[in-house]
């Protein structure tokens, strides 16, 4: 459907075109076809996407955030590197100014003792009655207020001076690429999956034979209705009701692109309730705010949150369900999110210590997820 509402479009050879993740839902051919399709397209085209093929072969990249719009000349691998440096001037920028502050804290420690000398001092002589009282009072008036005037001042610096610090560490926390590992578990060796003979519901009526170790991480590859969704949720419906030709010997557990196994009309907390309610909610509001879920966020329903924020929430749950699954079938779970989600995804699946069957048309996320083992259907 995709690429039949692409070809429509480059008809239009007069017509700038909008083009909204275009590259979604294609395979490996169509996505190849696209590109040419674009670069000789007269009039030129305003992409929105999260394909990192894709991008890499524009000439401007406009990257929006909750910082405004930023514009690059180039490719997205060259807006990439910019980014980049920002990110490290900013953490410079920041360590910096945490010494500035140390420092001025330093100072102001060194004035006060100085200052309490100074008034030993001044007590000393004025119990010796060496000098006339009246004379001594007015000093240790004028000390104080002197004193005072600086400690004020000083404060008054540091306070400027940390409240440009947490602005600096806001802003970093919002540009900073996040991270999210999957703790480790008790996991079985050996063989976890076979199939034998297996004819699919829809797609290919090859026979399919596949046999799955513990923690083998495979990319399951083919064109577009050939099958692949259709055999991840077979696996997962042999978990409720075996068949002779396929044997699951572990928990399993499948994702798809749109995270069904959460309830839209349920909030985040809520969700998270469901999968593991020994953890209250004030934990789980914790661990979603260090996912920059914070606040009422995680209580509003699921279906106002945009894709990343569901991922984050879906990636929190499996990595408490009880007990931890050995399995995940991935139905390109990368499609609908930002760049920054993808890359979290992929550090999760790239740290998970259990098995992974993934379909994806995303090469490069394939890659970042660290899976170099491949199975086509055909």
């Amino acid at each position: 459907k995709t690429k039949l509402a692409l070809s429509a479009l480059f008809l239009k050879t007069d017509h700038y075109l909008l083009l909204d993740e275009p590259s979604n839902h294609l395979d490996q051919d169509a996505r190849q076809w696209l590109i040419p399709q674009l670069k000789k397209h007269p009039a030129g085209a305003f992409i929105i996407s999260h394909d990192l093929t894709l991008l890499n072969e524009v000439d401007h990249i406009y990257h929006l955030n909750e910082h405004g719009l930023q514009h690059t000349t180039g490719n997205y691998e060259k807006f990439y590197e910019q980014y980049q440096s920002q990110i490290e001037a900013l953490e410079q920028s920041v360590h910096q100014h945490q010494r500035e502050v140390k420092h001025m804290k330093q100072k102001q420690h060194e004035v006060l003792m100085k200052a309490q000398k100074r008034e030993r001092a001044g007590n000393k002589l004025r119990d010796s009655n060496s000098q006339a009282k009246i004379l001594l009072d007015f000093k240790k008036e004028q000390a104080g207020q002197s004193l005072g005037a600086i400690h004020s001042q000083h404060q008054r610096q540091i306070d400027q001076s940390q409240q440009d610090l947490k602005s600096k560490k806001v802003l970093l926390e919002t540009v900073k690429p996040q991270r999210f590992i999957f703790p480790s578990f008790q996991k079985r060796s050996g063989e976890i999956l076979r199939i034998d003979n297996l004819k699919l519901n829809y797609g290919t009526q090859q026979p399919i034979h596949l046999a799955l170790k513990a923690c083998q991480k495979i990319h399951l590859v083919g064109r577009n209705g050939i099958g692949k969704s259709t055999l991840l949720k077979q696996i997962d419906q042999s978990a409720v009701t075996a068949t002779d030709e396929i044997k699951l010997f572990v928990n399993c557990f499948y994702l798809d692109q749109n995270f069904s196994f959460l309830l839209d009309h349920l909030s985040a907390v809520e969700n998270l309730r469901n999968i593991n309610p020994n953890i209250t909610e004030l934990e789980w509001r914790n661990l979603l705010g260090q996912l920059r879920i914070r606040g009422d966020k995680s209580t509003y329903p699921l279906a106002q949150l945009s894709g990343g924020e569901k991922l984050k929430v879906a990636l929190l749950g499996l990595s408490h369900a009880q007990p931890m699954p050995e399995l995940l079938l991935l139905d390109e779970p990368e499609n609908h999110l930002d760049i920054e989600s993808r890359e979290l995804f992929a550090n999760a699946i790239s740290s998970y210590e259990g098995a992974v069957l993934l379909v994806s048309h995303d090469l490069s996320f394939v890659e970042k997820c660290g899976i170099i083992d491949s199975i086509y259907l055909n």
